[in-house]
């Protein structure tokens, strides 16, 4: 007998083939009674159904339970750990099978046989999803949460949610089968919603000889009149059947106008990824804008003549260094190569007494710039250090390295304190680039430029 006859569509047939059983199906392998064995592990308390030879099989205490539900004799199965009890039903029958086990209270678990004799999973069925506590039904025009399944008795208890809200607890029972068909149309809905519709939308209707485009004049209980006019009059119009135009509704959304398209969020690709802006203004402001620059590292004075003019060409220096400062504060950022050219010509206030005092004619422009360039912090600092900030020039920085290098110093902690904008930094040998730099500057300006200046420096805006 071929084992695909073990178990067949009907319960009649079922019987008859187990009768006719005189041999024992076919051995289950080692591996594969191994692999049976952690899915039951898995699964203790679900019925495995195990595919082999286009059957799902059950062994043991699943079988016994399979028997007693759907009928049929036990038979039995060598396998590579020892004989077993076995039925089952062929493969092509899963969905009915399954849900019949499903159907009373069962845990179902399938597990499909690949090409290379392994395993996977076909279908897991929870015996609590089969009708969900708390799950809401219709019946007679009310609604009705699921409070209890009994599926020994086949039946529901179920709680008028109604009178619920009022405190009234109210509770009947139904048969299993009736509220499980009704959860299922609800199910059914939810996915499947009808389509939203009222009076007076335009709509384009797709039937299978025309389409008709109008606006609905009327919705009955059976049918819907499209008045199709230009001008939307009832005397042109057309009546469907409601199910018919529920099938073939094609709503036409409002137009919206170009203003208030570009009111709404717009996504874009930028810089190789989808960026998405509140409004269309916001995308042509990120379009437009220009790419932020690279910063550059600790700053390389190469110019020996840095610092060098009259005061007003000083002061104008200052003055565009401190612009260029704030501008970077401004945008969060560090500067760029060029930038640090600009704040690198920043000589502080020493020998400038000139630019804070109101009464020098020749210097009345500068003095209102200032004023109103900083901030009253700012201008008292810097006013006070026009008698007690100093310069140190490119000259002579290098002559005070050479003698460092002569004394045998080549790399190390390197500490500068009131140390301007960093004009020793900026002129550190090569052989000591290795060094660590640490500097402290009392002025608030002066010391953040020179944070702009030297990046990679431990600089501390404080008094040493």
């Amino acid at each position: 007998m071929d084992f695909s006859e073990l178990v067949s569509v009907t319960d009649e047939e079922l019987e008859h083939y187990h009768n006719k059983a005189e041999e024992r199906p076919a051995l289950l392998p080692l591996d594969a009674a191994t692999e049976y064995n952690a899915l039951k592990e898995q699964h203790p308390d679900a019925l495995v159904g195990f595919e082999q030879n286009g059957q799902f099989e059950f062994y043991g205490e699943d079988a016994q339970k399979i028997c007693e539900l759907l009928g049929g004799k036990l038979l039995e199965k060598e396998t590579a750990l020892g004989t077993v009890p076995v039925t089952g039903f062929p493969s092509d029958q899963w969905v009915y099978r399954a849900k019949q086990l499903w159907q009373c209270g069962e845990n179902v678990y399938l597990a499909g046989l690949n090409e290379d004799g392994t395993h996977h999973q076909t279908k897991y069925l929870r015996r609590e999803d089969y009708l969900p506590l708390g799950a809401t039904v219709h019946m007679e025009g009310r609604a009705f949460r699921v409070d209890n399944v009994n599926f020994d008795k086949d039946s529901v208890t179920l709680q008028d949610v109604a009178l619920a809200e009022l405190r009234m607890p109210i509770f009947r029972e139904e048969p299993l089968a009736l509220v499980r068909e009704l959860y299922e149309q609800e199910q059914e809905v939810m996915e499947h919603p009808l389509p939203d519709y009222k009076v007076g939308d335009n709509v384009i209707v797709d039937l299978p000889t025309r389409t008709i485009e109008g606006k609905i004049g009327y919705v009955g209980e059976t049918d819907v009149r499209i008045d199709t006019s230009a001008h939307g009059q009832s005397w042109d119009n057309e009546v469907i059947n409601k199910q018919q135009f529920e099938d073939g509704l094609r709503q036409v959304e409002p137009q919206l106008s170009d203003e208030e398209l570009d009111e709404l969020p717009i996504s874009a690709v930028m810089d190789g990824e989808v960026q998405t802006f509140p409004d269309a203004a916001a995308l042509d402001e990120a379009l437009n804008a220009e790419p932020v620059p690279e910063p550059a590292g600790n700053f390389h004075i190469t110019d020996y003549n840095l610092g060098e003019g009259g005061a007003k060409q000083k002061y104008a220096r200052n003055i565009e260094a401190i612009r260029t400062l704030f501008k970077l504060e401004q945008e969060h950022r560090g500067a760029t190569a060029e930038e640090q050219q600009v704040l690198s010509q920043y000589v502080g206030w020493g020998g400038l007494a000139d630019a804070f005092d109101p009464s020098k004619d020749s210097w009345a422009k500068e003095y209102a710039e200032l004023k109103g360039l900083l901030t009253e912090e700012e201008y008292a600092a810097a006013r006070a250090s026009t008698l007690n900030a100093h310069y140190t020039s490119p000259v002579v920085i290098r002559a005070i390295y050479d003698a460092v290098e002569k004394m045998g110093f080549q790399s190390g902690n390197i500490l500068e304190p009131s140390m301007g904008i960093g004009n020793f930094f900026g002129m550190l040998p090569s052989g000591m680039a290795d060094s660590r730099l640490y500097g402290v500057e009392l002025d608030s300006i002066t010391g953040r430029i020179a944070q702009k200046l030297y990046p990679q420096a431990d600089i501390t805006v404080a008094g040493f």
